[in-house]
């Protein structure tokens, strides 16, 4: 099936962001400000690496799906 992907990513970035506004919220009682005290290249560079591991697991995991459908078509 065809889909549009610009009007679904679009919809999934604004559903996600808004989750995690809401997570944010409930875990610090505050929304995100500038000069909040911390240091948002370090925050950053952080959420990157964990970025980085997330599509490792998704390549692993890809992979091994792809290799399994394979062997059973």
């Amino acid at each position: 099936m065809i889909k549009k992907i610009w009007d679904l990513a679009t919809q999934r970035f604004v559903d996600e962001s808004k989750t995690q506004y809401e997570k944010g919220m409930k875990t610090y009682g505050v929304p995100l400000t500038n000069f909040n005290g911390r240091n948002p290249y370090k925050d950053a560079r952080e959420e990157v690496i964990d970025l980085h591991q997330y599509l490792t697991q998704a390549e692993e995991e890809f992979d091994t799906v792809a290799k399994l459908l394979y062997v059973h078509a």
